[in-house]
């Protein structure tokens, strides 16, 4: 037997009242969606970029403490960081390497070129001096782009721009 209220009437929420609900939350997801998944696209790009100021940085600390030049060696699949010898051809012995996420674009710029090259072989050295070649930086992902320059004194990030959708 249904539940009924003082007043002799059913309890339940009305066909109208269950629309609304519904429409309520398909809205607050349909709104959330999208931030959400600009969100982990930035953390995607972010990865990539804090990974080379590191490796920066570090380069630069490892090149001026030893009093030996040490490159950035960037390449199809991502960079390595490596002591520079006479030629920094063939095989590498890696210090470390960072590997580019999936379907990423990887674009440098480095003095003096004027114009944005496509990963393929590029070094960028850091020298016992505390210098670096200067260089920027452009990784898209989909439709997210950020774009970097380099400071060539410290190795680090000294202008960015990124879209996100």
């Amino acid at each position: 037997m249904p539940c009924l209220d003082c007043d002799g009437l059913r309890r339940g929420f009305t066909l109208l009242e269950i629309i609304i609900a519904i429409f309520v939350v398909s809205l607050i997801i349909g709104i959330s969606v999208p931030v959400v998944s600009g969100i982990y696209l930035e953390e995607q790009l972010r990865v990539t970029t804090r990974a080379l100021e590191e490796y920066c940085v570090r380069a630069r600390t490892m090149a001026t403490s030893e009093q030996k030049t040490y490159a950035i060696v960037f390449n199809p699949r991502g960079f390595d960081l490596v002591e520079a010898k006479e030629d920094l051809e063939g095989d590498l012995d890696p210090i470390m390497t960072h590997y580019w996420a999936k379907d990423a674009l990887c674009e440098l710029m480095i003095w003096p070129e004027k114009q944005w090259k496509k990963v393929a072989r590029h070094v960028v050295y850091f020298y016992p001096e505390g210098l670096s070649t200067p260089f920027r930086f452009r990784i898209q992902i989909g439709e997210g782009i950020i774009e970097q320059i380099y400071h060539p004194l410290t190795g680090r990030v000294v202008d960015e721009s990124y879209a996100l959708p």
